[in-house]
């Protein structure tokens, strides 16, 4: 999934240009943009924010033109995707292409949001050896579904990993996660 935040209410960028073709017409050579060959404009669209991307917005952007008392966040717009792509009936392969554009075009009117990462469950935790943190885990307060979690996410140690699934059930740590 990939979500896109503009500072504009109604963004728009054309993120793949037509390409015609010559074909044999009825009436001789012909230019026709083929099926696949299309122009794709972006189009953001309002509402939806998460209380991450509101954040994300507020430190990226800078809003002109303020009223007082008006929320600057208001004119943030999203474009997301997956479901342009679900919509647009895309390809795995024309989803990359146009994330690759949107990517690429990164300016002061827009952005791609970064994926939300879970946080160290505990100061230092990154610096700890796995046998650190397994033997500093039940003194901690820290729900081992949540180190569980980010071990996963982030640094991978399956040092850590396999002890923690162990002693983790599988529907227990999905209803945190989900929660």
């Amino acid at each position: 999934m990939a979500r896109y935040l503009s500072k504009s209410q109604s963004y728009r960028k054309t993120v793949r240009q037509p390409l015609p073709t010559l074909v044999q017409g009825p009436a001789g050579p012909e230019m026709k943009v083929l099926p696949g060959n299309e122009q794709i404009m972006a189009e953001w669209l309002q509402g939806g924010l998460t209380a991450y991307e509101r954040s994300l917005a507020q430190e990226r952007f800078n809003f002109l033109g303020v009223s007082e008392g008006e929320d600057p966040l208001r004119r943030v717009s999203i474009l997301d995707t997956d479901i342009l792509a679900a919509d647009a009936g895309w390809s795995e392969e024309t989803k990359a292409e146009i994330e690759a554009v949107l990517d690429e075009g990164q300016n002061e009117f827009y952005f791609r949001v970064e994926e939300q990462r879970l946080e160290a469950p505990w100061p230092a935790y990154d610096q700890q050896s796995a046998k650190e943190i397994l033997e500093a885990l039940p003194h901690t307060g820290v729900h081992p579904e949540y180190v569980l979690a980010y071990e996963r996410e982030n640094r991978k140690r399956e040092a850590v990993i396999g002890p923690l699934e162990k002693t983790v059930p599988v529907e227990e740590e999905t209803e945190l996660l989900t929660a």
